[in-house]
């Protein structure tokens, strides 16, 4: 078969063109269980992003919701190339669907986020430029409470090495941040299975305690942490049940 140049010169492009193709930055990961409209503001921020659609994906982590919401999670993804839903049996606590995002995360980060709550517009750019500046396995984002307080003082300014006892990084136990996905792999960081209070706090101490570098992104607003009536965090905390997931949590610290 006779090959032209113009052939050749096209193969040769099409050979760049995937070299070039760009990498998954971050995987934005969501628990979802029968989301409220809350979820609509969250999806609305996800395609604001200032990073590109074909640097992140979003994987919609459902932990056995109805088949309204399934459908609804449907027509999300079905216009977004950038989205996973990952249909999953019902555990009953976000932590388990969580552990399925990062098993089935592409992207060189994972970012935590819940249902209801929504990222501000340059958060995703902004996280990742930091990491990959700083070598950073954990990037904590400046959290901004949307009808709730948040402690402050981590936030007064940019800490590109934080360290544990000399700067405030246990103000904010949240799950909401940016995480290596390797590091989390390679030290087998897992959130536990079931119903465990404080199971965010457990995961993010072992992140902490396993990390080379934790920075802290202050000048930068990247999460809004939403408070709405009848929520989890809204709820009044039974002492009985809270205490024993603390001292737990105390244990890891020691």
């Amino acid at each position: 078969m006779r090959v032209t140049a113009t052939a050749v010169l096209l193969a040769s492009m099409s050979s760049y063109i995937g070299i070039q193709k760009p990498s998954i930055r971050v995987s934005v990961i969501v628990p979802i269980f029968n989301p409220g409209d809350g979820f609509r503001d969250l999806i609305a921020s996800l395609d604001r992003q200032s990073l590109r659609p074909d640097q992140f994906e979003i994987l919609l982590c459902d932990d056995g919701s109805d088949e309204a919401t399934k459908r609804r999670l449907d027509r999300v993804a079905q216009d977004r190339p950038h989205v996973r839903v990952l249909n999953l049996p019902h555990s009953g606590w976000p932590g388990t669907p969580r552990n399925e995002g990062v098993a089935a995360a592409q992207g060189t980060y994972v970012q935590f986020v819940d249902q209801d709550d929504y990222l501000f517009d340059t958060a995703l750019q902004a996280l990742c430029d930091y990491a990959d500046a700083n070598g950073s396995d954990v990037v904590v984002g400046k959290e901004v409470g949307i009808g709730r307080d948040l402690p402050s003082r981590i936030f007064r300014r940019d800490i590109p090495d934080a360290v544990l006892g000399e700067h405030p990084l246990l103000e904010m136990l949240t799950p909401h941040k940016l995480f290596r996905t390797e590091f989390l792999r390679a030290h087998g960081i897992r959130f536990p299975a079931g119903r465990v209070r404080l199971e965010d706090h457990l995961y993010v101490m072992q992140a902490y305690f396993a990390a080379s570098k934790i920075s802290i992104l202050a000048s930068v607003p990247c999460y809004a942490w939403v408070k709405h009536p009848g929520s989890a965090s809204a709820s009044r905390i039974d002492p009985e049940t809270y205490y024993p997931h603390l001292e737990n949590v105390l244990d890891v610290v020691e």
